[in-house]
């Protein structure tokens, strides 16, 4: 992981993580904004993570609202 991590930061100028809406996602985001401060973090506000905010709005607006937080 921490190789593939590595050629990431390499070679993208931005990062975007998220990690569930929850108090575990949160602290797995403080854990790797520790390591990686230049990682911008998503806190998905719709639902508790990724997967549920598409299954209850939709791909579409649960892109747009990642793109209104990014």
């Amino acid at each position: 992981k921490k190789e593939l991590l590595d050629s990431i930061v390499t070679n993208y100028s931005r990062v975007y993580i998220s990690f569930d809406n929850d108090e575990a996602g949160r602290i797995s985001t403080e854990k790797y904004l520790e390591r990686h401060p230049n990682f911008r973090p998503i806190y998905l506000d719709v639902e508790k993570d990724v997967a549920d905010a598409v299954k209850v709005h939709g791909y579409r607006k649960t892109f747009e609202r990642i793109k209104e937080l990014a």
